[in-house]
This record gives structure tokens, sequence and C-alpha cells, in this order.
């Protein structure tokens, strides 16, 4: 009803449009001519430009003015007189409307454009520092090649001074508290980006990336997944050349490397990007014992585990021009990624003698993905359809070997997921108001594999995990978009999008497999006001889903920790998420401001309970996933940026929520939260300072507090870290060194959950502080723009996001 409600509102607006052009024509005496002067890459208004009203048959100059703030201008002429108007400003090319008469051109000549006169710019030196942050209505836009700290750096690097953007200490990313965010490169999903995100983003290097954008409340044309979108935009050529970058870091804990080669032609273009990383062997302590509700113990244990990762991916896109309007672009993927894993755990049951159990793991992880883009203008500027088509594959592996003596056992879980791609989008300009259609159908397969071999005879509570599982998804969707401005200083963007969901899912166990069909109608709605030009205000209503993928899904029952055991449920509903958001936004010439007052409603919500499980003469804990209710947000985030003195800068960003869990009537006596608020809050800040002299320093914390979940929460944690740069080679290259919590070794990481009959403890110690030193440097010369990428599979709820 709101969405018809603003609709309508649009339609009235433009019939008194037409109304008052109408009412304009019926003058007798005088003739009004008015309209608007605006930037043609931009479309920002110009203000100060000339307007000069001139008779066309002697030349004789009738009225002379300048366009306000706004960029608007009016004469009043005699209908019977024929005139030239002449437009001209500085920098801009000069533009001439000719034979202007009662009948020739209506009275309201509408948005006119202006464009840049090149050879005036080339001889303009531009000395202004441009802002590393832009605020537009739909995202806020980073632009990490502005920010000299980033020299080096790595992707995730750069995603941690990013407005909004919190990442805990496993790396997982969140975008205003919510870990259901997608990770895109150049608006696609990428085989990099998948179950190991933070991994991956480290072997991605800040050099190669333009800007971040970074869309809470995403519009109609991208999927309605998760909680949010981040989309990381690469750099490409436009010019004959070839140029590139190589980076590395060395650590104590961890290290990464990475290069990109670009190479611009007349009408090919070619940039490939490879990228590893790895980490020293780390040796860390768990302990977790249960306790009944009145506690009595039930079992400890203790484990020394030693941890070892290790990745690699390579990238490399191909456009072909065909002519000015014809683009084609294939793009090919591929990683893989590695965790070894070994431990030594002693786990006494009321046992005299205690055996301890050697685990032993590695997970193996890689995906391939292939797409192919085409892309072409039509007559109109800014009108453009766009085709395209991807085929993607990836596949996690689990190996284990567990000797607990006298049993001896082997265990392999294979899964997989195969993805198919069709999209179409076409844009349509209408004077200021822009049209998008779009279509997009996903058929996505997944498979689940468990194959045990144990080496002695097997005892009467050992339960085999053999199975198998079969996953299949398709969702096909429709949307359309417009937005327009409504007066001068309102724009609005409405949006409605249509998704239907096919899931089949079937067990070789003798589970009841079932057939799935979802409608869901996907409202859209940002309307912001420009109060003056320095400040802004903007609210915006969506729905998103988040689509369980493989980790939540999958029935392997792990056993590798023999008292704490984990297993997916292929039976997982999709979440369902409300979003409404108020905010406003402050912009200085040194500082930006922006505060949002947002509310958040999910259904369903895949939560992880812990469940006590009796086998044999031992008490263990299954963890395993459920839709258990509902969930109820309300936020602040405040976000500010400022310059001093151009050498100085800051930046702080804070997010606190109130939660509230409303579990389905089956689940509330498993949570001790049921009917309460749990307060959540994540914030940063950072200071860097130019010393001159390629002398670059930073500082950065970061807090975010214990992570309450349904039957518990995870220990709060902090982070801080130094940064000092230097650049050599007449700034080609960059040399850093970087301190990673230098007043902690180690972190104590605790965390608690309770069941209606025990509770569940535990502590987790590892090594974090770190000292690394960095190296990169930038070969060859050339010029860079943005990629659009045109599929955009982000439907998925992400592995890991329901805690540590």
């Amino acid at each position: 009803m709101l969405l018809k409600k603003y609709l309508v509102i649009g339609a009235i607006f433009l019939v008194q449009l037409c109304v008052c052009a109408q009412n304009s024509e019926e003058s007798v005496s005088l003739r009004e001519i008015s309209g608007t002067i605006r930037d043609s890459l931009n479309l920002k208004e110009l203000k100060g430009v000339t307007i000069t009203l001139i008779e066309e048959n002697n030349q004789k100059i009738i009225d002379m003015q300048v366009t306000d703030e706004s960029g608007d201008f009016t004469f009043f002429m005699d209908k019977n007189i024929t005139c030239q108007i002449k437009i001209t400003m500085i920098g801009y090319r000069t533009k001439l409307l000719q034979d202007i008469k009662q009948g020739n051109l209506p009275p309201k000549l509408g948005t006119i454009v202006l464009s840049y006169d090149i050879k005036e710019l080339e001889s303009v030196e531009i000395s202004a520092v441009k802002p590393i942050l832009e605020n537009k209505l739909d995202r806020l836009i980073v632009h990490v090649e502005r920010d000299a700290m980033l020299d080096g750096a790595t992707a995730l690097d750069a995603l941690r001074k990013v407005p909004m953007v919190a990442i805990d200490m496993e790396d997982r990313i969140s975008l205003r508290s919510n870990q259901q965010v997608q990770i895109l490169i150049n608006g696609k999903p990428s085989g990099m980006t998948g179950s190991h995100v933070a991994d991956a983003l480290r072997m991605l290097s800040a050099n190669q990336i333009q800007t971040i954008e970074v869309m809470v409340q995403p519009t109609a044309k991208y999927d309605a997944a998760g909680g949010g979108v981040i989309n990381i935009i690469t750099k490409k050529r436009i010019q004959q050349n070839l140029h590139g970058t190589v980076a590395s870091t060395i650590g104590t804990r961890q290290g990464d490397w990475n290069a990109g080669l670009n190479f611009g032609g007349e009408r090919i273009g070619l940039s490939t990007h490879i990228g590893n990383t790895w980490s020293w062997p780390v040796m860390t302590q768990i302990t977790s014992e249960h306790r009944t509700s009145d506690g009595r113990l039930v079992a400890f244990q203790h484990n020394d585990s030693k941890n070892r990762r290790l990745g690699y991916q390579t990238n490399i896109v191909m456009d072909f021009q065909v002519d000015t309007n014809n683009t084609f672009t294939s793009t090919f993927n591929f990683n893989q990624f590695a965790i070894l894993t070994k431990n030594k755990i002693t786990n006494p049951y009321h046992m005299i003698d205690l055996v301890p159990i050697l685990n032993n793991s590695k997970q193996m992880s890689g995906g391939l993905d292939w797409s192919l883009d085409y892309r072409r203008g039509l007559r109109m500027k800014g009108q453009e359809l766009a085709m395209s088509v991807q085929l993607s594959t990836s596949k996690n592996d689990m190996d284990l070997s567990i000797d607990s003596p006298p049993l001896l056992e082997e265990v392999r879980n294979s899964g997989a997921n195969k993805e198919k791609t069709l999209q179409i989008d076409y844009v349509h300009p209408i004077g200021m108001t822009k049209v998008e259609l779009g279509a997009k159908a996903i058929f996505r397969d997944i498979t689940s594999e468990t194959i045990q071999g144990i080496q002695v005879a097997q005892d009467p509570y050992h339960v085999s995990n053999d199975e198998s599982l079969t996953y299949r998804q398709q969702v096909t969707a429709a949307y359309t978009s417009l937005t327009m401005d409504i007066g001068k200083d309102i724009q609005a963007i409405y949006g409605l999008r249509y998704e239907h969901t096919f899931l089949a899912n079937n067990t070789d166990k003798g589970a009841e497999g079932f057939v799935r069909r979802y409608n869901h109608f996907i409202p859209n709605i940002i309307l912001g006001y420009q109060v003056h030009e320095k400040l802004g205000l903007k609210t915006s209503y969506s729905q998103r889903i988040a689509r369980p993928s493989l980790y939540f899904l999958n029935p392997f029952l792990n056993t590798s920790d023999p008292i704490n055991h984990q297993q997916g449920n292929p039976a997982l509903r999709a979440e369902l998420a409300h979003n409404l958001e108020l905010a406003g936004n402050l912009i200085d010439r040194n500082l930006m401001m922006s505060m949002t007052v947002y509310f958040r409603k999910t259904s369903d919500i895949i939560e992880s309970i812990y469940t006590p499980r009796n086998q044999g003469n031992q008490t263990l804990m299954l963890q395993h996933f459920d839709n258990i209710g509902e969930a109820y947000v309300y936020g602040i985030n405040m976000f500010a940026s400022t310059t001093l003195f151009k050498v100085l800068s800051f930046r702080a960003n804070l997010d606190f929520n109130l939660q509230e869990i409303r579990p389905y009537s089956q689940y509330t006596s498993h949570s001790i939260y049921v009917n309460r608020w749990l307060s959540n809050y994540k914030s940063f800040a950072g200071a860097a300072v130019d010393l001159k002299k390629g002398y670059l320093v930073e500082s950065y914390v970061f807090f975010d507090s214990p992570q309450r979940v349904f039957q518990g929460h995870y220990s709060a944690f902090n982070l801080c870290t130094f940064t000092v740069k230097k650049k050599i080679g007449t700034d080609n290259g960059t040399v850093g060194l970087i301190l990673v919590d230098p007043f902690s070794g180690r972190k104590n990481l605790p965390s608690h959950f309770r069941t209606p009959t025990h509770e569940l403890n535990g502590n987790f110690i590892l090594p974090f502080r770190s000292l690394s030193v960095s190296l990169s440097w930038k070969f060859g010369k050339g010029k860079y723009s943005s990629r659009n990428r045109r599929i955009i599979n982000s439907d998925q709820k992400i592995e890991g996001n329901t805690g540590r």
C-alpha cells in the first residue's frame, strides 16, 4: 500500500507539471522561457552559468542572467520575436539554442547539460584533495585508491576502515551488526568470496581496488538477499599500455602476497590478478566444561590445537569493445583454500586414566566460475541493455582422522554447489527519471556425501555417518525500479522485485524429503530530501531474504570432538527480514557526519541450538540449526570523518542496537534470553598523519561487545594496530611496518551457553600480538575506470554467521 501511495503521488506531480506547462503557453503578451543547467557527467546543478538571450535577426542582446544555486534560469520574451539562447561557463563548451519562438520550443526547456571543454581543462592544475567518502541516495562509496595508507594493504584491511562495517576476532564481516552481508566483486558473486571470505580478501590487493560500495538497503535490481551488499569495484584499463602492482606482507603470525597486471589495447583489455595467503602454525588452547543446571560437573575437556591455513586464487578479466556501443566482458576466477588442524584432546568421563584423543582434520574448499557479459548502449544517453551468463562450481571437503583407542576412525565429507545463472537488465532514461527493468534465473544444485571407515569393531553406541544429500534450488526473479526527482530537493527510488523459489530435498537415510515453492514480492523505497547544500535526510524500507547455504543444510554429523558434535538441517527455511531506517548526513568541506536510526524484524531466524544427548554412559552436546522464531532489532549507527590542516585525519564509527528474540513455542524453554532485551555494540576509531617526505602514520582501534545469541554469548573482543609507511622510488613503492595488539600477547575469549538442563562453558586462548613488514610496488602507467558486472547472486545465508 505504501508503494502504491508513492506511485500515485509521483503521477499526480507529473500531471501538475503538464498543467503548469499548458497554462504558461496561454500567456497572451509575454512568454516564459526557463530551464535548468547541469553537468553532463554527474548531472549536478551548475551555479553561475551565464545565460544570454539574443534576438536572432540583429544579434541584439535582449537579456542576460546567471543561474541560481539550483542551476535554474527564467526569461520573459515577446511571443513574436525569434531568439537564440547562448549558454557559457569557464571550463565547459559553449552551447547555443537557436530559432526560439512561439511553437518551436516548449516554454520549459527542462534540463540542459554542459560538457567539459577538454582543451581548457588540460591546462588547469587541480590541487584540491578529493574526499575518500561519497554519499549517494542508495549507497556509500569509499574511494580506496585515494587512501594513501592502503598502499600495499589488502582488501580486508580496506574493509576495516569502511563506515558501518565491522570485522570480528574470527574475521567475520558484518554490516550494521548484521552478519548476513553479501560480498560482490564488480557487482557479481565470485568463487573467491565463498566459504572463507576473509582469507579470500587477504589475497586481493587494495591497490587493485578503485571503490567499495556499501548498500544497506540495496535497490530492487539486487537479489533480495541478507542484510546488505558490499560491492568491491576493481580498476580497469582505458588506454594502451602495460601496468600493474606487486605487494607482499610477511608477519610473525601470517603473510600474503599478490600481483596484478593490466594491459590495454585499442579494443581489447586484459587484467590478471593472482594472490596467496598463509599462516605459520598457530598453537591454541581450548577448554570446555559441561555442567548440569544445579552445577554438577558432567565433563571437562582440554584441547591443544595446532592450526595452519593456506590459500591461493587467480582472476582473469578480458574486455572486448566492438565499437562505442557494444562491449563484451569475460571473467574467470579460480581459488583453493585449506585449513589443516591437529588436535590433542584430553577428555575425562569419570575415567581414572586419561587417554588423549588425537584428531587430525583437513578442510579443503575451492571454486571455479566463468561469466560472460554483453552490454549495448542504445540511442539515448544512459539507455542500456545488458545480458549475462555465469557458470560456477564450488567444493567443500572435510577429511577427519580420529584416533580414540581402541577406535581408529576415518571420515570424509564431500560437499558441492553448482550454479547456472542467466540475467538481463535494461535501463531507460526519461529526462531526469531513470527506469530499470530486469529478469534473472538461478539454478543451484547442492550435494553432500559422507563416507566413514572404522578399522576396529564398532561399539554398540557408535552411529555410522554414511549419508548423502541432494538439494535443488531454483530462483527466478523479475524487477522494476524507478529513480526520479520530485521537485528540486527530493529524490526517490521506487522498486519492486518478484522472486519465485523452488526447493527439492532428498537424503538416502530414509528421511522424508520435500518439495517447496515460495513466492515473494519484495518492495524497496528510498526517499531523499536535501535540506540545504550540506545537509541531507533520507528514509528507506526494504525486505530481505537469506536462504541457507550448504554449511547449515549439510546433514553430516561431525563427531571429531568427542563431547561436542555438530550437524546441519536440510529442512531449514529461508529467513525473511523487514528493514526500516531514517538517516541524516552532513557534508562540509573537511567534515562528513552521518547518523542512522534503524529497525529490523526477522522471521524464521536460523540459530544454532545446543541439545544434551546421552550416548552410552556419556553425555555430549549436539549443535544443530533450526528456524527458532523472530528477532526484533532497534539500533543507531553514527559515523564521522574529518581532515585537519590537510595532514591529519580522523575517522570513527559506532553501531549500537537492542535485540529481542521471540522464539516459537517449542523453543521457549531452550533459551535464557526469552523476552529479554540484549544490547550489542561495534565501534572503531582511527587517526592518520601525513608527516611529509613520504612518511605516513596511522593508528586504529576496534571494540566488539559480547555477541549474544539464542542460548548464550561469546566473548567481547578488541583490536589495536599501529602502522608506519614510507613512500620510496619516486612514490612508485611503499614499505610499511604494522604492529597488531602490542599490549596483548595472547587473548582469552570465554563463551557461555545454557539449556534448560545443562550449561556449556568454554575458553579459547590464542596468540594475537604480531609484527609485519609490507612492501608494494607499482610499475607502468595507466588510467582506470570502474567495471560494472551484471550477475549478482547474493541470496544465501553465509557460513558461520550464527556465532563463533
